[in-house]
């Protein structure tokens, strides 16, 4: 079996392991079998950097209007992105590109991903503004 667990705390992350360790030996015991339980850690959850959220969220606003930008929930974002974030600060976005007509899009790496392209023009205004209200920033 092979599945993917993701938390915002590296200590859950253990626990849940352990776990499942626990409950597939004792099953694989019950039966009179044995069980191996190999776990990784993946990437790290990818976190935003509070102070960066406050200083560009203004950029996103130009870029594609106050009703369509919103602060979400944390969501466990798998992501190697995450990498750059444990050295300096980091802003991850998602870019709302569902087909009106879609109650339930599929997901970004779904065969039935269908994005709707009208959202390009709005994702390259939110990277532009971006890099230059930063850059202006740093000034």
């Amino acid at each position: 079996m092979v599945g993917t667990i993701r938390t915002f705390d590296k200590g859950v992350q253990q626990q849940i392991f352990d776990k499942i360790a626990l409950t597939a030996t004792l099953i694989a015991q019950s039966a009179g079998a044995t069980a191996t339980v190999t776990t990784q850690l993946g990437l790290p959850v990818t976190t935003n950097d509070a102070d960066l959220v406050a200083l560009m969220l203004p950029s996103l606003v130009k870029a594609a209007g106050e009703e369509k930008v919103g602060l979400a929930n944390r969501v466990t974002v798998s992501e190697d992105f995450s990498y750059f974030q444990q050295e300096i600060p980091g802003f991850y976005f998602l870019l709302g590109a569902a087909r009106p007509e879609h109650t339930r899009p599929a997901p970004n790496h779904s065969p039935y991903f269908d994005p709707d392209e009208r959202a390009l023009p709005v994702g390259v205004r939110a990277l532009t503004y971006l890099a230059l209200d930063f850059l202006a920033d740093a000034n």
